[in-house]
């Protein structure tokens, strides 16, 4: 870490497989859903988040910065945190998001932390690993042992692990002690206040289908405990509103103990209270406002401090000041959809709410609120590139508009833009116009977009609009799914193409549109119904069933495409739509509603295809993933490997290598470098997460993830997974990868001056030439060298302050057993570099520039400032463009060599003249640096001898007797204070009160080389090199001095020393400039 700050420009990553590391782009700002929020009493500094799909995330100072603590367990998606009220650092979370809309996935277990979520073990495995959606913990206040879950089990179908489970032993034994069928499970727990033996659970009777939801049922009701949970009795009558019931909340109001407050869906009212623990009850509102579709939401927070304070949960957040008869609306600036609220009971004023956007605060009682901005938990659909060099990314997110962004970033990590509104599901740049945009929010509601002026016109092919008489989805002219998607032609931006339950072509930009097919779908009306259940009805278009839910182009042959539905069908047309086949029919045993949510067409040959069928709404993990070469005829099943219940997404082949897959499950992503016959489980850094969607870059060779939970993610160069699919290198001892061309991008210079301070800031790529070599096995260095000392804290504090600024400094792996050279066309040496040296793949990055001479001192103010220091300070000179030699030499095997060619960015024009002029002055100002920095040295080591004399000597006077070396010490105190004298004006000595020293000569002296040597596409400006003239008369000079006390005082005390047999000293040579140098600027370019 240290040689972050000392310079250079390459440096090495290890150990083995780690060199390969996924990034995180976001975008944070994008936002996604948080299902619970939990805080300490009395700590504004600490809270947990869990999310829908992206974990549980820890801040410890108040929000400005998060940590996931939850990011390899077996699943992220969460449906509920608790820490024990006598011991916060208990911390226990259950997976599985109980708000069962259309996207919820599957919860697998029940995690305990002991130590405030650095760790986790999963408990009651026999219970909870296949149990579902956990909906609610609570701990005993007095007893942090004893523990009640709530499990509603699974969302899409029966299973007996459902209700309500206590263990007294903290999670190593436990009982079912609240059952009621397998259809129902516990939706909601509460504690009465004081009383750990009362206990009331709502149980609710729901499932899921891909065609609709059964929210609702005589299964669901109020049970009551008096005994800390060991029997239960239901509650009924006595004011409570007649069967049947949907999805209940529960809470007693802290202040007033046996006042207990119930949200019930049902028939007749919303909001009822019991004033004696729920004997008897009466109904306060029927406002459905306070908790419009109760199958979502059905949540409410009653103030610590007063009974008749309540916040209610759902698409708008209310305030009741009088128990729940009146409300008005509250936190009108969030976003919509509240699932979670939680009030310090020692301060009620302080809050913090989770909703679909994200997380956000309040200190004043929640009048004002704050959003995090720095929660990467979005919920990405589907993941698009465009043709720009570098290349955007466009996502859309659940409920949180549609994204582009850059896949590396200019001045700021975070440079995204919002562009499609609602649930972002396809944001499609044309190929061959990245200014053009298409993109789709829910049910095909899609939109053509300038990018470059904003036009959008609306383009869905037909509205779904049922005439009046019905709204059940059978009576729509067209069925498009909740994600309705969107192709574009490969060359022509005004050829779009959009899936319903027909497939739509237009080839004028969406304005008009032709069906190029019959109904692809099984077209099933008794799928196509009314959605919601026996209470209320939920049709928001996420239950929109018999779709097509994606289809793929061929690369080769674009009258070739491949259509998936959502009801299991796979039909491909060879003529652009006249024909179509159903070849879904030739999988043998394939089981029906199976969601194809993205066909793969092989980039190299149209009639392979390959195709995930996800089930799991059909209450069925496994993960079907089939292949065929032959156009559909046969099909060959692929899932040797595959976990028998991770849902498969998404499977995508490389179009650089033939027969390379990844696939994206519901719990992380999986490669098969042979066509599907064998997978294996990608981690480099990726998390437990649901994948989507992948995207390969053909020409940079990343490969794009998109999550729903995490957002994207991006493996920058995956050459080592290509050439690894090949056995003989998969074999060999030692093999240096293709090094891919090396564009150095210029950081843009713009920045967004209204970006939060508290935005995420993301990992950027590697910049320059990424060297990847693979070693079967691990080497040592033949001469070790000693790794760089650890940095100070006030090295620390820029290197903190420059990633926070979006200033990536250099670093180094000097200290590897791998030796790589650069050199140039010519054979002339470059830069070299010691890598690692493990087992697997190994990683170093050229950033185009040639070794660099130090930097003495490091700079620190003046010329030589902060950000020369995270600009170039320590850099070599900038490599000119053209092809590069690299050889790797690995200890006692041949070496091997590739050619790199190292590019400029292609959105400059580059003024070659001017790179060859300041190049050139680099070089030759070079000696005068190397000059400066001998001098430095040689004070230093002359300083620190003699200050070892002075401390020393004394200790062995009585060698000589008393005063035998007082001339000695007189004469080395005088000689230091000559060369501390000298040292000063070169490097002056930190002063308190001065913000980061005085600029000395040396500073200043570095700062003018790097301003003259360190430009980009224009020559060395004329008043720079006038400034180098005159502080290099200045430097010799001052060599002059250090010359005179090498020749003179060093050599005088060395006579005397050795005269009173004392101790001498070692010193260098006299170091002198040569000739001054011809630096070529502009004005003289233009004479010659």
């Amino acid at each position: 870490m240290a040689a972050l700050l000392t310079g250079g420009m390459l440096w090495a990553q290890g150990p083995g497989q780690a060199a390969m590391q996924f990034r995180e782009i976001g975008p944070a700002e994008g936002g996604g859903r948080v299902c619970c929020v939990a805080g300490i009493p009395g700590r504004p500094d600490i809270y947990y988040v869990g999310t829908a799909g992206g974990g549980v995330w820890k801040t410890t100072d108040g929000g400005f910065r998060w940590k996931s603590i939850f990011s390899h367990e077996t699943t992220e998606t969460i449906g509920a945190v608790a820490l024990a009220p006598s011991n916060p650092n208990l911390v226990w979370v259950g997976t599985g998001e109980s708000n069962v809309r259309n996207d919820v996935i599957d919860g697998h277990g029940l995690f305990f932390s002991p130590d405030g979520g650095q760790t986790f073990r999963e408990v009651g495995k026999k219970y909870f690993d296949h149990a579902g959606q956990i909906a609610k913990i609570i701990i005993n206040p007095e007893n942090p042992e004893e523990v009640w879950v709530a499990v509603l089990g699974h969302a899409f179908g029966p299973n007996d692990e459902r209700g309500v489970f206590r263990t007294i032993d903290g999670g190593a034994t436990w009982q079912k002690v609240l059952y009621v069928n397998a259809m129902t499970g516990a939706i909601d727990l509460a504690m009465k206040p004081g009383n750990p033996r009362v206990l009331v659970a709502a149980m609710w009777q729901t499932v899921r289908h891909p065609w609709g939801l059964e929210d609702g049922g005589p299964g669901s009701g109020i049970y009551k405990s008096t005994d800390g949970g060991a029997s239960w009795t239901e509650l009924k009558g006595h004011g409570l509103p007649k069967p049947p019931y949907g999805r209940i909340a529960l809470e007693f109001a802290p202040s007033a103990p046996s006042l207990l407050y119930a949200e019930i869906q049902a028939k007749q009212g919303v909001f009822w209270r019991s004033d004696d623990d729920g004997a008897n009850w009466t109904m306060v509102s029927n406002n459905d406002q306070l908790n419009s579709r109760p199958f979502y939401f059905s949540r409410f927070e009653v103030m610590p401090n007063n009974p008749d304070d309540i916040y209610f949960l759902s698409v708008r957040m209310s305030y009741s000041s009088d128990g729940g008869k009146t409300s008005q609306p509250a936190g009108v600036t969030l976003h919509s959809d509240h699932h979670s609220l939680w009030m310090d009971p020692t301060n009620p004023r302080r809050m913090i709410e989770g909703d679909d956007g994200g997380v956000n605060f309040s200190h004043d009682g929640g009048k004002n609120w704050i959003h995090v901005v720095n929660l990467p938990i979005e919920e990405g659909y589907t993941v698009h590139v465009d043709s720009e060099q570098p290349y955007h990314v466009c996502v859309g997110l659940q409920d949180n508009d549609a994204f582009c962004g850059p896949s590396q970033a200019d001045a700021w990590p975070n440079q995204w833009r919002d562009v499609a509104g609602g649930d972002g599901e396809y944001a499609v740049p044309a190929p061959s116009d990245p200014n053009i945009l298409y993109a789709e929010s829910q049910e095909g509601d899609a939109q053509r977009i300038d990018l470059n002026t904003g036009r959008r016109t609306g383009i869905k092919p037909m509205p779904n609009f049922t005439s009046g008489e019905t709204n059940y989805v059978y009576a729509m002219p067209a069925r498009f799914n909740w994600t309705t998607p969107i192709a574009v032609s490969a060359t022509n931006p005004n050829v779009v193409y959009m899936g319903a339950n027909r497939l739509y072509k237009s080839i004028d930009g969406g304005h008009s549109w032709t069906a190029i097919s019959p109904d692809l779908t099984l077209n099933d009306k008794s799928k196509e119904q009314a959605s919601g259940g026996v209470i209320d009805l939920d049709m928001t278009g996420a239950e929109t069933a018999d779709t097509i839910l994606s289809f793929a182009i061929s690369r080769i042959d674009p009258e070739t495409i491949w259509v998936g539905t959502d009801d299991g069908l796979v039909q491909v047309t060879h003529n652009g739509g006249k024909t179509w086949a159903r070849v879904s029919d030739n999988i043998s045993g394939l089981k029906p509603w199976g969601r194809l949510q993205e066909m793969e067409v092989s980039p190299f040959e149209p009639n392979t295809a390959y195709v995930a069928y996800d089930r799991h709404e059909m209450n069925d993990a496994h993960p079907y993933v089939f292949k065929t070469h032959d156009g559909g005829k046969t099909w060959t099943e692929i899932d040797a490997g595959l976990p028998d219940d991770y849902v498969a997404h998404v499977i995508r082949e490389d179009p650089n290598q033939k027969g390379l897959l990844v696939l994206g499950t519901d719990y992380g992503l999986y490669r098969s470098d042979n066509d599907g016959g064998t997978w294996t489980r990608i981690h480099d850094g990726f998390p437990t997460v649901v994948v989507y969607d992948l995207q390969f870059v053909k020409r940079t060779h990343s490969l794009v993830v998109c999550t729903h939970g995490r957002g994207l993610y991006i493996m920058d160069n995956i050459v080592p997974w290509e050439q690894m699919a090949r056995p003989q290198v998969a074999s060999a001892p030692f093999t240096l990868f293709p090094i891919l061309d090396a564009v150095k991008f210029q950081r843009m210079g713009f920045t967004d001056l209204n970006i939060n301070p508290l935005a995420r800031r993301t990992p950027q790529p590697p910049q320059g030439a990424v060297i990847q070599y693979n070693l079967a096995k691990t080497v040592h260095a033949v001469h070790p060298e000693a790794a760089p000392p650890p940095l100070t804290p006030e090295q620390q504090a820029m290197l903190e302050m420059a990633e926070h600024y979006g200033f990536t400094p250099p670093g180094r792996g000097s200290n590897g057993p791998v030796k790589i050279e650069i050199t140039d066309a010519e054979g002339h040496s470059v830069a070299t570099i010691h890598g690692s040296g493990h087992a697997g793949v190994n990683r170093a990055v050229w950033d185009g520039t040639y070794d660099p001479s130090p930097v003495k001192p490091p700079p620190a103010s003046g010329r030589g400032g902060f950000f020369a220091l995270f600009r170039g300070g320590g850099r070599g000179l900038r490599a000119l463009p053209g092809r590069y030699k690299v050889t790797v030499t690995v200890p006692g095997l041949a070496p091997q060599a590739q050619w790199v060619n190292l590019q400029e960015d292609p959105r400059v024009k580059v003024n070659l003249a001017a790179l060859k002029a300041t190049l050139a002055a680099g070089q030759a100002m070079q000696p005068d640096i190397d000059a400066m920095n001998r001098m430095l040295d040689g004070l230093a080591s002359l300083h620190t001898q003699l200050g070892a004399l002075q401390k020393n000597l004394p200790n062995v006077a009585s060698v000589g007797g008393p005063g035998a070396f007082d001339a000695e010490l007189s004469a080395a105190k005088a000689l230091d204070e000559k060369i501390s004298s000298l040292q000063h004006i070169l490097v002056p000595p930190p002063k308190h009160e001065d913000y980061g020293g005085i600029a000395g000569f040396a500073s200043d002296f570095n700062g003018i080389f790097r301003e003259v040597s360190g430009g980009f596409n224009t020559f060395p400006p004329p008043q720079v090199v006038g400034d180098w003239a005159t502080a290099r008369t200045k430097l010799e000079s001052y060599l002059t001095r250090y010359n005179a006390i090498l020749n003179q005082d060093v050599v005088a005390f060395n006579r005397q020393a050795l005269a009173h047999r004392g101790i001498t000293l070692v010193a260098g040579n006299p170091v002198s400039l040569g000739r001054a140098p011809a630096v070529l600027t502009a004005a003289t370019a233009a004479n010659r």
